[in-house]
Formats: structure tokens, sequence, C-alpha cells
């Protein structure tokens, strides 16, 4: 089956470029989109959109615009999928790191173990951190053996944009899941920030820099970060007797240091009908696990180094072509782990495990009667983890995956209702040295609608079955605190949403989107404790989430904005067990809000903002709870002339004693300042 691919996947490289490939019929989508334009300058002619993640070119018909850019998330909008968009801009010089700026977003829950550059997990809707598949430029990021992509050591300034979907994700991305997907777009290193330092509280140090240069037809970019962090605040201990206060002290976080860097050179140029990029990225983090409070570890640290490379041909904003996009990139993802000591599970560990990652896709459209388009992808990619601590006794562990989807849609009465669907098929093969090989077959079905109410009102609808494979994390464990279920049968669901999506062209960033979802999960998979210091990953025979997400953003509104994130959640346990049993599933909290108002006076700007979560539980059947949280924050900017901008922010003004999802400490009052030089 992986040869069968593999010579498709040469036959349409190699059609690519015959010369009979280029003529081909383009997509169409509704009148309602424009490009950049003047305020005052009508435009008349085709009007092209650039790719999303569908990596979709659209082409609208012939008329007449006065209005403003759209950028990625008005496009996003005009899709039938639910979607929020972070751009550059609302990171950059900021000193934040890619946790603190999700846990912005509606339907997401950050959980970390607290301070810069600290290892966090993310959940989409009542989803586990390893439901969530993360991607790089079309890149899986999640790795066979772990639970979960690690955020905190994404680069957020090797980023342009965050795509966050929320359900029905693209097929390219995977498709309908239990939670949906996130899609973190490179930049071309011609960002609006030259360089930019910051300085924040318990010894946190970032430093960023770009630029971009030309050389023949080639354009030439490099973007590179550097941070450090102590990350060493006191936090009220209470030895784990929540009861008994009396044994209660002040400790002090230890081991919860952090180095790391990275980044990311790219270099594209013109080639036939479309692009052609070279990129590669590359970074690297040590860092101290200080485990919970109740037992913190002095000696656990672990340390990471990631190598991506990839070649992608895009086809151009009015190239008539049916070939969109093809890509090859290979992944080298490197971890050691020690715990010298066994603070963190109970016995003795001395992990480095290597992942590398090969593959590729190719893409194209075609137009049949009636429709608007269709996109078909095939996509292969090839795993193989090793355990090189231990590589006698822990054979290497291989997953070839390959795919195929295809996404048809439809615009109907004069294109004011966009009809969706597609399928994507999956076919997993594990193999491990001196065992049979396993094939594990996974199906994707989704289907959506969007209705313009108005060009500025659009009612949006999905259905979606899943159907998720177990990785070799939750199948054979990590020789420590997890423990391997090979009997483990892959999970499905159904997820359901409908939404309301208000966002108006000629006020820039004024939008206000609402949607309520229902997923039905069977045999999800779950880590349940099985002792003290020790989980095994099992599956539930069902579990239901409903909740309600609320998007607003103001745009300017005289001389104020401001935004506003909230996640309202509902979770029910319907697993059989006793003690479990209509009880919420632990590690989801109920409300998830964040806030923030701004004033715009000449150069400055000053703003504060509100984070708040509501209590939760850390194991199931409601047991461990954590307290809910509401933390206040303030920030002052200012405009140094026209090259640079100064930045003071305070986090926790109140210093509150608060707790992470899991237990861990989280700082208290935090300060930071940073100066950034922009063009």
């Amino acid at each position: 089956m992986s040869d069968v691919f593999v010579v498709i996947h040469l036959v349409l490289l190699l059609g690519l470029f015959a010369p009979g490939a280029l003529a081909g019929e383009e997509a169409v989508d509704p009148p309602d989109v424009a490009q950049e334009q003047s305020e005052t300058t009508p435009h008349a002619g085709p009007i092209v959109l650039e790719p999303d993640s569908t990596g979709t070119r659209f082409v609208a018909p012939v008329q007449t615009v006065i209005g403003q850019r759209i950028d990625a998330a008005r496009r996003l909008d005009r899709q039938t999928g639910v979607a929020s968009v972070l751009e550059a801009e609302q990171w950059a010089g900021q000193g934040l790191d890619a946790a603190e700026l999700l846990g912005r977003a509606a339907g997401l829950s950050v959980s970390s173990t607290g301070g810069l550059g600290a290892t966090a997990s993310v959940s989409l809707r009542g989803s586990s951190s390893g439901q969530v598949p993360v991607y790089l430029d079309g890149v899986l990021l999640n790795r066979p053996d772990a639970a979960g992509v690690n955020v905190g050591a994404l680069n957020l300034q090797s980023l342009e944009r965050i795509e966050i979907y929320r359900g029905a994700a693209p097929l390219t991305l995977g498709g309908a899941s239990l939670g949906g997907a996130i899609h973190l777009h490179s930049g071309d290193g011609a960002g609006t920030v030259l360089g930019a330092a910051t300085a924040r509280s318990y010894g946190g140090l970032i430093f960023e820099g770009g630029g971009a240069t030309t050389a023949g037809d080639w354009t030439m970019s490099l973007r590179a970060r550097a941070l450090r962090a102590d990350n060493d605040w006191e936090f009220e201990n209470d030895n784990g007797t929540i009861y008994n206060p009396n044994d209660d002290q002040r400790s002090v976080r230890v081991n919860n240091d952090v180095r790391g860097g990275g980044g990311v050179a790219n270099a594209r140029r013109t080639l036939g009908p479309g692009e052609l990029s070279l990129s590669a990225i590359a970074d690297f983090s040590e860092q101290g696990l200080p485990g919970l409070s109740v037992r913190q570890s002095e000696t656990a640290r672990s340390s990471s180094l990631l190598g991506q490379g990839q070649v992608r041909w895009s086809a151009g904003r009015s190239a008539n072509t049916r070939w969109q996009q093809a890509n090859l990139f290979a992944r080298v993802d490197q971890q050691t782990y020690e715990d010298p000591s066994g603070d963190l599970s109970g016995r003795v560990r001395d992990r480095s495990d290597e992942v590398i990652t090969l593959g590729s896709s190719v893409a194209g459209a075609f137009t049949p009667t009636g429709a608007r388009s269709w996109r078909l992808e095939l996509a292969h990619a090839w795993q193989q983890s090793e355990d090189r601590a231990l590589s006698d006794e822990f054979p290497l562990r291989q997953r070839s995956t390959m795919a195929a989807a295809l996404q048809p849609s439809w615009n109907l009465f004069t294109d004011r209702l966009l009809l969706s669907g597609g399928a994507r098929a999956e076919l997993n093969i594990d193999n491990e040295e001196g065992q049979d090989s396993n094939s594990l077959p996974a199906w994707t079905v989704q289907a959506g609608a969007r209705w313009s109410l108005h060009r500025t009102l659009f009612l949006k609808g999905n259905i979606g079955y899943f159907e998720r494979v177990p990785t070799l994390f939750e199948l054979f464990g990590d020789r420590g605190a997890v423990v391997g279920n090979p009997g483990l049968a892959s999970e499905s669901g159904v997820n359901r949403d409908l939404g309301l999506v208000w966002s108006i062209p000629s006020a820039a960033g004024r939008r206000v989107a609402f949607t309520w979802f229902v997923n039905d999960a069977f045999d999800l998979i779950l880590p349940v404790q099985i002792s003290p210091v020790a989980v095994k990953y099992q599956n539930l025979a069902r579990a239901d989430i409903e909740g309600l997400e609320l998007e607003a953003d103001s745009g300017r509104l005289s001389i104020f904005s401001a935004r506003l994130a909230l996640t309202r959640l509902w979770t029910t346990d319907r697993s059989g067990r006793s003690y479990a049993e209509g009880h919420p599933l632990p590690g989801r909290p109920g409300l998830v809000a964040d806030a923030a108002l701004f004033a715009h006076l000449g150069p400055w700007t000053a703003g504060v903002n509100l984070a708040a979560m509501d209590e939760n539980f850390a194991q199931t059947g409601g047991r461990a709870p954590i307290p809910g949280r509401t933390l206040l924050g303030a920030s002052l900017e200012r405009h140094l002339g026209q090259e640079f901008i100064a930045l003071a922010r305070v986090d926790n003004l109140a210093d509150d004693e608060v707790f992470d999802l899991y237990g861990y400490p989280l700082p208290g009052r935090q300060f930071s300042v940073s100066i950034q030089k922009v063009r």
C-alpha cells in the first residue's frame, strides 16, 4: 500500500509541470469577498484571495468593490467551519510565549507547569492534549510517542499567524475531531518588527530579531529568538493535606528554569505558475521538571532539539492550473528526559528519544458541473521512534500513515449559500522489530453550510464523524509514569455545531462570533490513574460534551477597543464506572474567559485585562479539586517616534495564589518591560 502511494505522488508531481497540466479551471468563491483595496478607489475585475489552511485559492466573479483588506480571519469567516485567527501583530514584541497567547482564544484551555517557556498543553472543546493535532506549515507536530504537543516550546517569533479550528477542521488537517486542530504558519521574515528585547519577573529574558533581503529571483528571510527564565516564585504549599492548614508553609519553586532558542529561514521565488518555497526551522530548549508542589524534584531535567526542512510549491494567485500545492518535508525531533531520583514517577528514569518523520503531499482542485470546486489531496508520512538510551531493550517502532481526502463545495441561491462536504480515509501501519505489522484504519466524514444572511452576517452549521487511532505513547507507555495498553481501540465520535458570525469589512477588527456545539465521544481514550504515581490510557465507553463559545472584538471605537473570548463547557462521564458515572471529565473547566479593554491616546495605549477559569478536578469522579481563579492585569504602551515602541505590563495584579488545572503552582504578580524596533 505504501509503494502505491509513493507511485501516485511521483505521477502527480511529474504531472504538475507537464505542459498540459497548466490549463485548468479555477475555483469560484462567493462575490462577497474582496482583496485589499483603498477605502475610496473602486475596483472592477476578478478578485483573487490567498490560500487558507484548506489550500484552496479562490477567484471571485467580476464586480465592483469598495472596502478594506480581507484578512485571514474574514476569509475563514466565509467558510463553513468555525475558526479563530491570531496574527503576529497581536504578539510581536509583547514578551509572551505560545501558551500565554493561546489562552486568549475561545474554545481553548491551557495547562502549564507555570512560567515563561514552561511545559504546556492545550485542550479544544473538552478534548485531551493528545486529541488536538498541531501543524506547522502543514506538517504534523504531534509525536507518536507523546501525549500531545508542548505548546510552551513553540517559537512565536517564527510565526506570522495561528489558525485555531474548532470542530470541523479542513480535511488536510485531519478533518472532524473531538476538539479541532491548530495550524501554525511560519512567516517570511518581512514583518513589521525588526527586533525586540523583553525582561520579565523571575529572571525572564527574551530576545527576538528578523529581517529579509533579495538576491536575484530569490527573496530570503531569517527570524530568530532566544529566551531564559528562572521561574522561581514563592507559593503556599499545603503538603498535600488540603483540609489540614497546620502543616502549610511557604515554599519556592525549584528546578523550574528554562533556556531555549531557535529560528526559521525561508527562501522563495517564482516557478512556473506558482511559487517555490524552501524553509528550515530549528529549535532547542533545556529545562527543569519541578513536578507538583507537594513533591518538587530538584534533579529531573528535559531537553529537546528539533529540525525541520520543507520544500513546497503553491499555485499563484492568478494561476490557471488545477494543481494547487506539492509539499515535501523532513523532520527530526530529539528529546531527553532524566529523573535520577525517581521524584516524578516513583522510579529512576533516563530516556533519549528520537523521532524521524518524512512526508509528502500533493493537492489539486477541479470543477465538475454545478460545483464551485472539488479539492483532492493525497498525503503520506513515515515516522520512526527510537529510544536511544535503551535501544537494545526497546526495539524501533515505526508508523506509516497514508491519507486521501476529497472535499467538494457548492454555491447556491446566487452564491448566498455555501455547502461543503468531504471524506478522508487514513491507514496507519505500525511496525515493531520482531512483531507482525498492525493496520489501523480511520475515517472522517463531514458536512457544513454557511448562509449569508447579510454581507456582514453569516449563519454556520457543521456535522462530522471522526475516528482517531491511539498513538504509540498510548499503546506502549513511556517506561515510567505512563503504563502501556496495547489493547486500546480507536476512539470515534460525532460533533455538531451551529454558529453566527458578524464581521464588518469596513471596520478593522470588528467581529462577533457565537457558537453552540455538542460532541458525542465513543471509546474515548483518556489517562486513568492506576497508582499514586502511574496512569494508564483506557477506553471510556462514552462521554458527552456540550458548550457555548463567544468571541468579540470591537475594533476601534473612538479612543477605545476591546476583545472577549468566553467558553462555557459541560462534560459528562458516561463510562458506566460507579465512581465516575455522571461526573464531569477531569481537566475540563466549566468556564474559561479572557477579556481586555484598551484606551488609545495619541502615542499612548493603556489596557486592562481579565483572565478567569472555573473550578475543576484533577482526577476522575470529581476528586482532587482545583480552585477557580480570576486574574487581573494591566499594560501601558508608548510609541517612540516612528521606529520604536516601549511596553510595560503587569500580570496577576492582586498577587493571588493560583494553581494550574493539574495542581501546578502558578506565579504571583509578574512585571515585564520590552522595547521593540519596527519598520
